[in-house]
């Protein structure tokens, strides 16, 4: 794969939402919840369920973004989930180990179909990104070494973080 169709990957998921990067905000549970959370609870945060989830990713981000000063915690919140999320599409696109015409079609997907409901760029939506990922696992080919460690410790989190 080229590195035309990466590039174009990382501006499709932008484009989704570009105010996101130009006029930052924590929005719903990123916020309320997760920032909240991890303020006020520090580590403590993390082994506290939150409707009926430990949702490990928002919380990482959370915990990431509460290093930063308080004006940058929604930037660097947006910035670390379209970071999460090219990188989910980049392993589909360029690791996965299904035939390149698929890795490609499953990369694009997702940003080419219009979609005004879906809340793009936002920490407590990333879970839906996640059963997309599990779902490529599923079809591809098994993997081994090294590459199957990583793809079994992304399954973890993933459970842990939501349904």
């Amino acid at each position: 794969c080229s590195s035309d169709l990466v590039i174009l990957l990382l501006v499709l998921i932008i484009a989704k939402r570009p105010d996101s990067l130009t006029t930052p905000q924590l929005y719903i549970e990123d916020e309320t919840v997760f920032f909240k959370q991890n303020y006020e609870q520090g580590f403590h945060a993390f082994v506290i369920p939150y409707t009926g989830y430990y949702c490990a990713i928002p919380r990482i981000i959370a915990a990431v973004a509460s290093l930063f000063p308080l004006e940058h915690v929604p930037f660097v919140n947006n910035l670390a989930v379209i970071s999460l999320t090219w990188g989910l599409l980049l392993w589909i696109l360029l690791v996965s180990n299904l035939p390149q015409r698929i890795r490609i079609g499953l990369a694009f997907a997702p940003l080419v179909v219009p979609n005004p409901w879906e809340v793009y760029h936002i920490a407590a939506s990333f879970q839906s990104w996640l059963p997309y990922g599990m779902c490529v696992l599923l079809i591809q080919e098994p993997s081994n070494g090294i590459k199957k460690a990583v793809e079994n410790v992304l399954l973890f989190i993933a459970g842990l973080t939501g349904p």
